[in-house]
């Protein structure tokens, strides 16, 4: 195909321009179904994306609702039918008390009284010790 900007139109017989038109009819067809094999991805690529997927169920497959009013009315449970459900203790939560039976000893670390006084001057305290005022 040539290029429309290098053919002088008026320069051409009949013939020439015949073929001309029919070269650019050929390529206008090529371009056309380009374009619709573009326009069909395009297609199927906004489908796939947007689309509802297989996993959705359309609006009226749905489940019926749980508490929609039944079509048959209820009957009445007798006496016979009722269970009596023993009842039965929770165990308690959180973490289980050591035994008493083991034998246990208070390990007192002291230090000495010079190390008991901070650079500031101020008595230290024992970690984890209370005293009352």
């Amino acid at each position: 195909m040539q290029n429309a900007a290098t053919i002088n139109l008026e320069t051409l017989d009949a013939a020439a321009l015949i073929a001309y038109i029919k070269e650019l009819e050929t390529g206008y067809k090529t371009l056309q179904l380009e374009h619709e094999v573009l326009q069909e991805k395009y297609d199927l690529l906004v489908y796939k994306r947007f689309a509802r997927s297989a996993e959705q169920m359309l609006a009226d497959e749905k489940q019926q609702p749980l508490f929609a009013a039944e079509e048959t009315p209820a009957r009445a449970i007798t006496a016979a039918e009722v269970a009596e459900v023993k009842a039965f203790k929770r165990k308690k939560a959180g973490r289980k008390a050591i035994d008493p039976k083991i034998p246990r000893r208070e390990k007192i670390i002291d230090i000495p009284e010079a190390e008991k006084k901070c650079g500031c001057g101020a008595d230290l305290t024992r970690i984890g010790e209370e005293t009352a005022a």
